[in-house]
């Protein structure tokens, strides 16, 4: 039998990895127009312990209208019990070294997603 978390995590990597090609911004930053051309990250959610890494925004509302501005993260990257693993971008002093990491605590594996593709790490 197929387990079904395993397969949403990996479309979960797929989708991210589709998306960092077009860069890893600040939340702050989202329009409607680049909403879905890149991975955006929440400063208001950092790791727990490391500097420089936050949540990685899923699902959002925004919209651009003056009137009616609304910039709203509905979800987050992580299992939906929030427990086995979260996706957290990782910032670098150069842009082009930023990536996304898939921690699974408190096992030492994790998932990294970059330009490149995706690996695991032990």
């Amino acid at each position: 039998m197929v387990n079904k978390e395993t397969v949403r995590l990996i479309a979960l990597v797929n989708h991210l990895e589709r998306l960092i090609s077009g860069g890893i911004k600040d939340f702050e930053t989202v329009t409607e127009k680049n909403r879905d051309s890149a991975v955006f990250y929440d400063r208001k959610k950092p790791h727990p312990t490391d500097n420089d890494c936050y949540q990685v925004v899923l699902d959002m509302v925004v919209v651009d209208d003056p009137e009616y501005f609304t910039r709203v993260p509905l979800s987050y990257a992580e299992a939906p019990d929030g427990r086995e693993y979260t996706v957290y971008a990782v910032l670098c002093k150069n842009d082009e070294d930023s990536f996304l990491l898939v921690e699974f605590p408190p096992v030492d594996f994790a998932i990294t997603i970059t330009k490149d593709g995706w690996f695991t790490t032990d």
